[in-house]
């Protein structure tokens, strides 16, 4: 009896250290976010007519048109900005026009909204702390995953992407965008191109993960779905999404 006791004792005591571990690591974890978010600089850039743009950024084309254009993980400093007004042909593809040159300083820690009058050729800046917009409310533990797969999707249009791209680009939020766009599309179907497109519509990667995982059950083309890893910023994601691909076979 006794021996049994002390046996009891130590698997209590193991499980104790055990919770204590997981813990920590989940506090490490936590923590490490914070820093990470912390030491990001993100801009975002839109026209004030909403029609779609291209951006280059210190001479680097960015070879993506969209009426909002995210991009994280820029290093802080003086960076030459380039905004082109797009005008997209009937048949695909578009013709882009310089309308605004210049130079802007991004600080550590924040999310830079640009907004450009293509009339004007002015541009509006304003700027967030990174924990005002991340930091606290991001993408939560699970909320990712596979969508259920669902009989009654139907193809999403083009109309309906521009309405939910428009109504997402007022949001001040990754995770009122992304509970936005899971609500819009939850009965709907697309392709590959054009979740790259609305991946990019979210400013983080583990937003961007979040919905890359969550559109595999609505993406026609599944074959190509690993096109979406261009969107993240960091190895770590491009791993861990390369593995979730990899999960589903």
């Amino acid at each position: 009896m006794l021996l049994l006791v002390q046996h009891l004792g130590n698997f209590i005591g193991n499980q104790r250290i055990s919770a204590m571990r997981s813990v920590v690591t989940i506090m490490a974890l936590f923590f490490a976010t914070v820093v990470s978010a912390a030491e990001m600089s993100v801009l975002k850039v839109r026209l004030t007519t909403g029609e779609p743009l291209a951006i280059k950024i210190d001479g680097r084309d960015y070879q993506k048109y969209a009426r909002s254009l995210t991009v994280g993980d820029l290093p802080r400093g003086w960076h030459r900005l380039n905004v082109y007004e797009v005008s997209e042909y009937k048949k695909g593809g578009g013709r882009a026009k310089l309308i605004y040159s210049g130079k802007l300083r991004l600080d550590r820690g924040t999310v830079t909204l640009c907004e450009v009058d293509p009339r004007s050729g002015k541009m509006r800046i304003s700027t967030q702390g990174m924990e005002d917009v991340y930091v606290g409310d991001g993408p939560r533990e699970g909320s990712g995953g596979r969508a259920v797969p669902d009989s009654r999707m139907v193809g999403i249009t083009d109309k309906e992407m521009a309405d939910l791209e428009q109504e997402v680009q007022q949001m001040p939020t990754d995770v009122n965008t992304l509970k936005t766009m899971k609500e819009t599309l939850a009965h709907k179907s697309y392709t590959t191109e054009q979740a790259k497109k609305m991946v990019n519509w979210l400013a983080f990667d583990g937003s961007r993960l979040d919905f890359a995982k969550w559109s595999y059950s609505h993406v026609t083309d599944k074959e190509s779905l690993s096109e979406l890893s261009d969107a993240f910023s960091l190895d770590s994601s491009k791993e861990e999404f390369k593995k979730f691909l990899e999960e589903q076979e």
